[in-house]
């Protein structure tokens, strides 16, 4: 994974995404900080996430950057559905 992510550097994803390089180092930063015992983060999504065409990678990229950070199983970590009632998406 670390070789397949090596290819987008702050410069490539600037390129990309048209998020200014500082911006994304910032968001960088935050979302690093949260790998710690004492400092966890949820990432909370609802459809819009999952209603694109690469809905379901989006997913699978939240639920790897918390894997990688050491967040899936602690109190406050994790990845979360925010859904109106069980069956929404059918």
């Amino acid at each position: 994974m670390k070789q397949h992510v090596s290819r987008y550097t702050p410069d490539v994803v600037e390129n990309i995404c048209g998020t200014p390089k500082a911006d994304f180092l910032k968001v960088c930063e935050y979302i690093a900080e949260t790998s710690r015992k004492d400092k966890t983060a949820s990432f909370l999504y609802a459809l819009g996430w999952t209603q694109h065409s690469i809905g379901a990678q989006n997913i699978r990229t939240m639920a790897m950057i918390q894997l990688l950070l050491g967040n899936m199983g602690m109190a406050g970590g994790g990845v979360n559905a925010l859904r109106g009632h069980s069956n929404i998406q059918g």
